[in-house]
């Protein structure tokens, strides 16, 4: 999904709440940024923790298939 989509999808009080405007269009270049890089960062931190749990899954199989 799109940043945009993802950030006009926010609640609006939400938005409201921390300064941001309504709608992605009207975020600063500084804002756009921000969210840029949190969400890369939030991406990035997800995505290890998901292909650390696929190797060990593929370890634990590994040791199954080893048992048959």
């Amino acid at each position: 999904m799109r940043m945009h989509k993802i950030y006009n999808n926010l609640p609006s009080s939400v938005k409201e709440d921390v300064g941001f405007p309504i709608n992605f269009m009207s975020l600063t270049k500084e804002q756009e940024i921000f969210l840029d890089r949190l969400l890369f960062e939030t991406l990035t931190d997800t995505l290890s923790e998901v292909k650390t749990s696929v190797n060990q899954f593929k370890d634990e199989l590994e040791g199954i298939i080893e048992d048959l």
